[in-house]
């Protein structure tokens, strides 16, 4: 059945037809029912044809290894190791502990993805990595979401100051959404009030072929993937998580993935250096690091590209500037990026609330190869073929297009302890790294040192005798014996390789 052009609007089928993609409307003519018929057009409206040309032609033309010049690159200033602030740390600590307090911050988790690689096809946040108290990513962060807020205010409790809760932000995919939102149902959002936790989609973007068709996931749903962590940029326009911010007050944003139980989000320490060592003003951003030692390691890098503050991955960093060394024998680019980032609200209104600078972003995804099934049209036999592993092109935008709108002096850095807050899971535990394995062992031995730096024991100890201590007990290993559920001696005598003890705050839990 043809379809009637009261059905499609004349000026799209005419942007269609001038893009080169009309295999879309002989993709329409063979749908049947009239409930396809309006899903593929609603999918069709939907479409920035002109933005998947335009992207068709950067990815054909671009040279990765031309994109970045080694003479526009410096090292950058406003890096601070871990052992450069330790005769501030309480001062700076306190800046951050006061912001967190009143509200000023919020929590953005990007969590779009299925957990594929750890062979777990739910969302990634729902993945237990083993530990003695049996919690889901989701959970990890959300026990110090609120651990975080309970121990500033704690500290706080003799001062006047009105407590303000800080909001959460949770990035969703389309594929997993719905799926997102019943698991913190399900689990009354951890504790976490419904005023104060967010859910919302990245956006999408359209796979193309070699020829620059758009490609069908089905014979009436067009294929559509995420467009990058970078896509989240648009989305918090699109969502009102900005406006969200500014009506509630929140001054800065800690943005991260979902795949790190370690990372140590809204950070005291971490808040008060970007606020009060960044000089850029209200215009700030942080970033944590840690040190590379290994130039062939495959983590991005922190530097100044043409007189701004930039993140490269490490492929395409220039190789002859890998090795370079300082007189200490250090890398020269040694800040290597874990993906927690501080951003300020008032820069992320200025950047993506005027319409040159979308313009700018949507020029700014990344042209990648991908393998998928598919159905593809055969010009010569007038006809959709389904493939198998077909090859396609796929765009995505990543987060350090948000560099594009600071200066040279918008980004400070934060050396921070690997062992202690980086522990991603990314890969089954047939891999040697970056496994739920790794974590547990990383996760029990920061509990472990949690006690002995609070003048505690722990007695027939070994690494894979987990020690599991609530981020609802202690934020960050601070006041611990302040509860009275942690024992200042913790025998593991009875406990088996692989198994552990789990110590959670029995008021909230």
């Amino acid at each position: 059945m043809a379809c009637k052009e009261e059905d499609l609007p004349k000026e799209l089928i005419q942007k269609i037809t001038e893009k080169n993609q009309t295999h879309l409307l002989e993709a329409l003519k063979r749908l049947k029912s009239s409930d396809e018929k309006k899903n593929f057009i609603s999918q069709l409206k939907s479409i920035d044809f002109d933005l998947m040309s335009n992207l068709f032609e950067q990815g054909k033309n671009a040279k990765l290894e031309t994109i970045y010049n080694p003479s526009s690159i410096s090292k950058i200033e406003s890096q601070y190791p871990k052992e450069s602030i330790l005769s501030e740390k309480e001062k700076l600590s306190q800046i951050g502990i006061e912001y967190i307090a009143q509200g000023k911050v919020a929590t953005l988790i990007l969590s779009g993805g299925l957990g594929t690689r750890l062979g777990f096809n739910h969302p990634k946040g729902e993945y237990n990595i083993k530990l003695p108290s049996n919690k889901s990513l989701f959970n990890y962060f959300a026990n110090r979401f609120l651990g975080c807020q309970l121990m500033c205010r704690q500290k706080l409790k003799d001062k006047k100051i009105e407590f303000k809760d800080c909001p959460l932000f949770i990035m969703t995919s389309t594929q997993n959404d719905a799926d997102v939102r019943e698991f913190f149902k399900k689990n009354k959002n951890f504790g976490i009030k419904d005023e104060n936790i967010f859910f919302f989609p990245q956006g999408e973007i359209c796979a193309l072929d070699d020829e620059g068709k758009i490609l069908l996931e089905t014979p009436s749903k067009i294929f559509k993937a995420p467009d990058g962590n970078g896509g989240c940029l648009l989305a918090l326009k699109k969502h009102g998580i900005i406006d969200e911010c500014l009506k509630r007050g929140v001054e800065f944003i800690n943005v991260t993935a979902i795949d790190n139980p370690l990372y140590k989000l809204m950070d005291p320490l971490f808040i008060g250096i970007t606020v009060s060592k960044g000089k850029n003003g209200k215009d700030q951003m942080g970033a944590k690091y840690i040190k590379k030692t290994d130039p062939e390691q495959k983590v991005g890098y922190f530097l100044i590209y043409k007189d701004k503050p930039m993140m490269l991955d490490y492929m395409e960093f220039p190789e002859k500037l890998k090795y370079a060394k300082l007189d200490n024998g250090d890398l020269v680019y040694n800040a290597a990026n874990i993906l927690d980032y501080l951003i300020s609200v008032n820069f992320l209104k200025k950047a993506l609330c005027e319409e040159e600078n979308i313009k700018n972003l949507l020029n700014s995804f990344h042209h990648v190869k991908k393998k998928m099934n598919c159905f593809v049209f055969n010009k010569e036999k007038n006809n959709f073929e389904e493939k198998t592993n077909f090859e396609f092109n796929k765009y995505e935008m990543f987060l350090n297009s948000i560099f594009e709108f600071s200066n040279k002096d918008g980004l400070l850095l934060l050396e921070i302890e690997e062992m202690d807050e980086f522990a991603p899971v990314k890969n089954d535990e047939t891999k040697d790294k970056c496994t739920a394995a790794t974590a547990r062992l990383q996760m029990s031995n920061l509990c472990k040192k949690w006690v002995k730096e609070n003048g505690g024991k722990i007695l027939n100890d070994s690494p894979k005798k987990y020690l599991e201590i609530s981020f609802l007990v202690s934020y960050d290993g601070s006041d611990l014996f302040n509860n009275k559920d942690v024992p200042k001696s913790i025998d593991l005598k009875d406990i088996k390789e692989g198994e552990g003890i789990y110590i959670k705050n029995k008021n909230l839990e």
